[in-house]
């Protein structure tokens, strides 16, 4: 570790969160030592604040040896180091200005050291954990005001072998040290899994870190804290954060800010821009949702389309926005193409959060960091099922899985086994269609991927997570739409039986002549006729659901209506119609 030459440097800060301005400091190179006596924690605190504070012992001048170290009493002194016995080393540190050092400390046994009356680091309860004694033992970031700063480190010995001793030094704020204890988040969080009562704040750090959300109803001073936990301890494992907000009160704009806490037992928090977001509700009268799909494209192209979508298309005043999955072609990085090309564009410059649903298409499924999907999109319990409530609605979120089998020697399909996930979606399905929040609502719109039916492996999946339930010739509960994409051809069945809306006959898709809902599937990149990329607008009502679906540019080619009867009301279309076997109108 680069120490400062002559205790001198350019203190140096970029924290997002703990910003500092930078400063240069001086720490001066003699000390004083308080021992003998009656002398507390209490004092060190005092001198820490006052040099002049009145001790029972008077201090001696001392300075580090060659190897940095100050000796306190050696072995056979007149203390005996198991005992405990207690000391107190002050320094001075000069600043020029308010800003962030990094003070480093190491102790035969324990200290705790106090800049300016404030501790800032204790090592009582667990020692100095190494004998090879050094002031890069523990180092830490203090905060320091312009002029004279003072340190007092209470010293309390220990450990039997060797000499009492403590070192102090002040670091350089090197790369490495900037990364170790800055913290960061290195994205604007966004929100997922909102429901009645409940959203989930998501936001990535630099590197794992203890993290927590604030949180109060708009218009009020106190804050709620929100936890990561894991075992009833703070989570400092993880760089990515998922942290669920409970009890909200509903339609009801709540502030929250991102708080890190680089080190919890110094007591030091960082907390983070504020910014808002509205809860749902089931009274909600009217809503929009906002659903696109398919964006597998360059990430600059990705992030033009999404801004095309955000001015032209309503998606930017939407209560919801839907990603239905792939959000690019293969995932061997996530953070740029989950984040920086696609979170990134829906949160940029907007200071009120709108909740998101990203589901879990096929190529989801593949790359070496494809699993960050979930640290990302999967909520508190890492999941890519779920089902929730807004207004008279009720929202069935499925995963459908890979579009191929395992596949042992193809990287891609090479950890598929996806198998046990489908039957776990089955059993959870069985439930949510008996609870209140099925039963109780007037529309239920699914939100998968795959559109289902056929022989295709994904096809299959469906089959297995919905057949007899919600899909089927006969299906036990209603839905209104099966909202979906992948096949990269837009296609919307008309409600009766199974014709369908097409652009051209390679579209339609084999569904049974019972089909008891509408399926729209989403037009992507490649598909043949119609637009490469399209979106789709929901407006819900106590009537009915409207639906537009569009272009980039916001020019609607579909437009029809579902009532809660599941009756579908055409309205305008430049759409053929075609039934499966039959040729197209």
């Amino acid at each position: 570790m680069k120490r400062f030459l002559g205790f001198a440097a350019v203190f140096c800060l970029f924290c997002s969160l703990c910003s500092a301005a930078a400063t240069v400091g001086k720490l001066a190179p003699g000390f004083k030592l308080y021992v003998n006596g009656e002398i507390s924690r209490e004092d060190a605190a005092a001198l820490a604040k006052d040099p002049a504070h009145a001790m029972a012992v008077a201090p001696r001048t001392v300075s580090a040896d060659d190897n940095g170290l100050v000796e306190i009493v050696a072995n056979g002194g007149e203390f005996k180091l198991q005992t405990q016995n207690p000391a107190i080393l002050t320094a001075t540190l000069t600043a020029e200005e308010d800003g962030e050092v990094y003070l480093g400390v190491g102790a035969n046994w324990t200290f705790e050291c106090y800049v300016n009356e404030q501790m800032v680091y204790s090592t009582l309860w667990d020692g100095n954990r190494t004998r090879e004694f050094a002031a890069d033992n523990h180092i830490f970031p203090v905060r320091v005001h312009k002029g004279v700063n003072h340190i007092a480190i209470y010293l309390l010995s220990g450990w039997q072998g060797g000499g009492w001793c403590v070192a102090l030094d002040s670091f350089e704020p090197t790369p490495e040290l900037q990364e170790r204890f800055q913290p960061e988040v290195t994205h604007q969080p966004w929100i997922t899994h909102a429901g009645i009562g409940t959203v989930t704040v998501n936001f990535p750090t630099a590197n794992p870190i203890v993290a927590f959300v604030d949180y109060r109803e708009k218009g009020t001073q106190e804050w709620q804290r929100a936890y990561e936990l894991l075992g009833g301890q703070a989570r400092d494992d993880r760089a990515e954060h998922t942290i669920p907000l409970n009890g909200l009160k509903d339609d009801t704009v709540y502030e929250y800010r991102p708080v890190l806490v680089p080190q919890p037992f110094t007591g030091r928090e960082c907390p983070g821009p504020v910014h808002t977001f509205r809860t749902f509700s089931p009274a909600k009268k009217n809503f929009k949702v906002f659903f696109t799909s398919d964006t597998q494209m360059p990430p600059d192209r990705r992030v033009a389309l999404l801004e095309d979508f955000l001015k032209n298309c309503g998606a930017a005043t939407a209560d919801l926005f839907v990603h239905g999955g792939d959000v690019d072609n293969i995932f061997d990085v996530s953070e740029p193409l989950f984040l920086d090309s696609f979170v990134d564009v829906l949160t940029a410059d907007r200071e009120m959060s709108q909740p998101l649903v990203a589901l879990r298409g096929n190529h989801e499924y593949r790359g070496d960091r494809s699993g960050d999907y979930f640290g990302y999109f999967g909520g508190p319990d890492h999941r890519s099922y779920y089902a929730f409530r807004h207004g008279n609605t009720c929202f069935i979120v499925l995963d459908s899985g890979e579009d191929k089998p395992r596949w042992a020697t193809m990287r891609w399909y090479a950890r598929t086994y996806d198998a046990p996930l489908m039957a776990e979606q089955r059993a959870w399905l069985e439930k949510v269609v008996g609870s209140e929040l099925f039963q109780e609502a007037t529309f239920r719109v699914v939100l998968a991927h795959s559109p289902g039916y056929g022989e295709s492996y994904m096809a299959k999946s469906i089959e297995t997570i919905a057949d007899g339930i919600l899909t089927g010739d006969a299906p036990a509960h209603r839905i209104h739409l099966w909202l979906c994409a992948h096949t990269h051809r837009y296609s919307r069945s008309t409600g009766n039986g199974n014709s369908q809306r097409v652009f051209d006959r390679g579209a339609v898709l084999p569904y049974p002549e019972t089909l008891p809902y509408v399926v729209l599937v989403n037009d992507g990149p490649g598909g043949g006729a119609g637009p490469d990329f399209s979106a789709v607008l929901l407006e819900f009502n106590d009537d009915r659901i409207e639906i537009r679906s569009m272009e980039r540019d916001g020019k609607v080619f579909d437009h029809f209506s579902i009532r809660p009867d599941g009756s579908v009301t055409e309205h305008e279309t430049s759409l053929q119609l075609a039934v499966p076997g039959k040729d197209a109108d």
